[in-house]
């Protein structure tokens, strides 16, 4: 005889790592955002990429 699909318990270990992973992601995001270091980096970053690219 064919088996009932059964509900799977939840694993809380997995959904406490998920959350755990996803606001430490939206952290470096919002960091990267608001941070004057990065926006320098990121702005000498491109700059370089446009002087190599049109050399």
């Amino acid at each position: 005889m064919p088996q009932k699909n059964k509900r799977r318990k939840i694993d809380w270990g997995q959904i406490i790592g998920a959350i755990i992973f996803i606001a430490l992601f939206l952290v470096l995001i919002y960091l990267g955002i608001n941070s004057e270091e990065n926006r320098q980096f990121d702005s000498s970053f491109f700059e370089d990429i446009g002087k190599v690219m049109q050399e």
